[in-house]
């Protein structure tokens, strides 16, 4: 292994100069290093790395901090792990508010795992003012894309009228389509 990294060493220096041999060369996990270099798809991947125990012990403190790197640059996987910390308090203090809106962040970026969580917190009002009609907009999304629990969800709010206007058609289609999704509770 030695042997092979002098023999490489002049073709990194020549190709890549310096930066390419301390990248390649490195006992920094490669993820981390994607990430110092400005990738947030690197900072979600070492989040990940950390909060998996990949490269060693598991530190949620440490993948929280990357995770959220990762969000700031728009990275939606990012947004949603670092909000699931925050909801959990798991390596990001316990705080609703930020769990919210991360999983709305990450929603908006069209990372649809994200959407299911952010659709809850908008009509309990986790850490932030209640958004019923905001909650239903995701549900209503969701189920358009397949997702069975999202129409259930929605069908419950036309038939309460909740976020809308009580509508109990619209609340019995959409429970069918839950139920044609494999939603067993919305079959009768």
């Amino acid at each position: 292994m030695k042997l092979a990294k002098l023999l490489l060493v002049p073709l990194v220096l020549i190709l890549g100069g310096a930066g390419a041999y301390l990248f390649l060369f490195s006992d920094t996990p490669i993820n981390e290093r994607l990430c110092s270099w400005g990738s947030p798809q690197g900072c979600a991947r070492a989040g990940g790395d950390l909060a998996g125990g990949t490269n060693g012990p598991v530190d949620l403190a440490k993948a929280g901090e990357f995770f959220l790197k990762a969000c700031d640059a728009n990275d939606s996987r990012g947004c949603f792990a670092a909000a699931l910390l925050y909801a959990e308090g798991h390596g990001l203090p316990n705080d609703q508010a930020n769990a919210t809106r991360l999983f709305i962040k990450a929603c908006d970026n069209g990372y649809s795992k994200s959407c299911q969580q952010a659709a809850i917190r908008l009509a309990k009002g986790n850490g932030i003012a209640t958004d019923l009609s905001g909650a239903l907009a995701i549900f209503e999304k969701l189920c358009g894309e397949g997702e069975a629990a999202a129409c259930y969800n929605a069908s419950g709010f036309h038939r309460t009228g909740t976020g809308t206007t009580a509508d109990v058609a619209k609340a019995e289609k959409l429970n069918a389509r839950a139920c044609d999704l494999g939603r067993q509770k919305s079959c009768k």
